[in-house]
């Protein structure tokens, strides 16, 4: 693909008015010492502001059907009452795993010029993976505001039927995972398959084009 062609098909993604935005911020970046190309401003650029990181930090306030986990180290905290709440709603096909889940958002540029940008997350678009099977999804939908060089921390609410995905998985199997996520062990076990859309100054509105996986590993941009 030739330079024409990169720039038309990096302008059909954006507005007249986000492409100008974008290469005004490229002006500045060569201003502030990073030298690029006029295509590989235009695509380099939102990378050079650096999008926020988002990590998965932790989870918090677990029940599983109804039951409050918070306490709990392992199934014999369990009464024998809730025992049997918990195996009476699995054979009736339903276990609901309640949980909140806590994403930070790290706003903090590489890029010496723009180093003072605060970002708006507008809208979060998320699927909840649990041992990498999708489950339920939903949309943050209340505007956060995260200031340039600091950090937030966005709860998402998350309820998702354990009967309903893991139909071939045990009680046992599935308490655990409920226990795990009590305790703090099991975040490893749940990711967040996400796409949000951003309030950048001078770029304007930007949605992911493509979904991206958080997990707890690592900051993922």
């Amino acid at each position: 693909m030739d330079e024409d062609d990169t720039l038309g098909l990096v302008s059909r993604k954006f507005s007249g008015v986000q492409v100008l935005r974008i290469f005004c911020v490229s002006l500045l970046l060569s201003l502030g010492g990073v030298q690029c190309s006029p295509v590989q401003s235009v695509t380099r650029t939102l990378s050079q502001i650096a999008l926020p990181g988002f990590r998965l930090v932790r989870v918090s306030d677990v029940q599983l059907g109804g039951i409050s986990l918070q306490n709990l180290r392992s199934a014999a905290d369990l009464t024998v009452e809730q025992v049997l709440q918990l195996q009476q709603l699995l054979q009736q096909q339903t276990l609901p795993l309640v949980f909140t889940a806590h994403l930070q958002v790290v706003n903090i540029s590489e890029s010496a010029a723009l180093r003072n940008v605060p970002i708006t997350i507008r809208q979060i678009r998320w699927q909840l993976l649990i041992d990498q099977q999708p489950t339920v999804a939903g949309t943050v939908t209340q505007p956060v505001r995260v200031p340039a060089g600091q950090s937030m921390v966005i709860p998402i609410q998350v309820n998702v039927d354990l009967a309903r995905f893991f139909r071939n998985k045990q009680y046992q199997q599935l308490l655990d995972l409920a226990l795990q996520l009590a305790r703090g062990e099991g975040l490893h076990r749940i990711a967040l398959e996400m796409q949000p859309t951003l309030e950048i100054p001078i770029v304007g509105t930007y949605r992911y084009p493509q979904p991206i996986r958080v997990d707890a590993t690592r900051i993922r941009r």
